[in-house]
């Protein structure tokens, strides 16, 4: 992703397809004395303790993560062998989130570093918290977030949410959630919505994926040392999150024709056909074929569109003028996270996303970064732009 920034600033340039009416680290310290004492643990041996290289606002540092009586107790250790420790106490109502075992110590704290571009960026600690009644009503898992500052002190990073209503207090305890993506060194995607369930305005005008798509971002300041939740305008002048647009919106309609069924479909309404027993999709949005596949065209190319029909396994098809489908799904794969677009190539009518996507163990531990196939979209051969190069993620 080295390339991205650039790419960006070349793409406002390069950019014509405006024809929609949519709206707008070398010196690493290394303490011998702490490396030593790090022993190799079996698989059964309890948690005691993450150890890890730390780069802050202005140091290197090497930090200790472990639980105390009553949260997390914090130490960092500085060239000088000065130490120093900071305990984290929970937000009420949750309890700090601890891997079982000593072999999964690496997972005890998310360490999130830029390795997206040259940018010198200070790493970030992001520490997990679980609800500890299930029943109330409050998010099950939560974050916060954590660097070393200038002076060498453990700083927590301050959170606020810009997005809501006016009046509204704006500065947040913490984020309510532990997954982000992280897209450029100092952002995140926060939140992905697709409204799909109208590809027409109110007068009856085309609303292409960028009106139907919402991103919010959660961007970090290294200077205040805050984070906060914003809205991004959705542009092809911006072709990072226009591809990100795109590719969520391609998600959500690949999603019922790979690994799920609509939520409309009524099991009590069904059709004996040679292909097997077909079941009614009860879906005011597409009341028949016609209706479900106009839909893929208003996303994908013809091509696309058209392998992305004939490969579903809900064989979808009209019974007696109305939408039909076969109990059939592929399994996702649980195995596959988060997808990164990593690099990118843009011309005026063409944009093509490179990517890697997280790879998890089969205990659901970060394992690798895996290819996640090139995604691309043109607006070549339409008058809007359209998806030419996609697969489903969790497939």
């Amino acid at each position: 992703m080295k390339k991205i920034i650039a790419a960006v600033i070349a793409a406002m340039v390069l950019t014509s397809c405006n024809k929609t009416t949519a709206p707008e680290n070398e010196n690493v310290y290394t303490d011998p004395a702490v490396i030593n004492t790090m022993s190799f643990p079996t698989g059964t041996e309890p948690f005691s303790r993450d150890i890890f290289r730390f780069s802050g606002t202005n140091g290197e540092y090497i930090v200790t993560v472990s639980p105390s009586d009553t949260g997390i107790l914090v130490g960092i250790e500085d060239s000088t062998f000065h130490r120093r420790e900071t305990e984290i106490l929970p937000p009420e109502g949750y309890i700090p989130y601890f891997p079982e075992f000593q072999i999964n110590a690496e997972y005890a704290v998310n360490v999130i570093r830029n390795d997206l571009t040259n940018e010198e960026m200070p790493d970030l600690m992001q520490f997990s918290f679980m609800l500890e009644n299930t029943s109330a009503d409050a998010p099950l898992n939560i974050s916060t977030f954590y660097t070393i500052d200038d002076s060498g002190e453990l700083a927590e990073i301050s959170l606020f949410d810009t997005t809501v209503e006016k009046g509204q207090r704006s500065h947040i305890d913490y984020l309510d959630r532990i997954q982000l993506n992280h897209t450029e060194p100092d952002k995140f995607i926060y939140e992905i919505s697709v409204d799909d369930t109208n590809i027409y305005d109110e007068e009856g005008r085309f609303i292409p994926v960028e009106g139907r798509v919402k991103i919010k971002l959660l961007v970090f300041d290294k200077r205040s040392l805050t984070m906060k939740i914003v809205r991004r305008e959705i542009s092809e002048s911006d072709p990072l999150y226009f591809g990100y647009a795109y590719w969520a919106a391609a998600n959500t309609a690949a999603e019922y024709f790979t690994v799920s069924l609509f939520p409309e479909t009524d099991y009590n309404i069904q059709e004996e056909t040679e292909d097997g027993t077909y079941f009614r999709v009860r879906s005011e949005r597409f009341p028949d074929l016609s209706s479900l596949y106009k839909n893929l065209l208003t996303i994908f190319s013809n091509d696309t569109a058209a392998s992305l029909y004939a490969d579903a396994p809900q064989k979808y098809r009209d019974i007696n003028g109305k939408l039909y489908t076969l109990d059939r799904t592929v399994s996702p794969d649980t195995a596959l996270g988060t997808l990164t677009f990593t690099d990118m190539y843009v011309t005026d009518t063409t944009m093509l996303f490179y990517s890697r996507q997280v790879k998890y163990d089969s205990d659901g531990n970060f394992e690798a970064y895996t290819d996640g196939g090139n995604f691309i979209i043109s607006c070549r051969e339409s008058d809007y732009w359209k998806i030419i190069g996609y697969r489903y993620p969790y497939s």
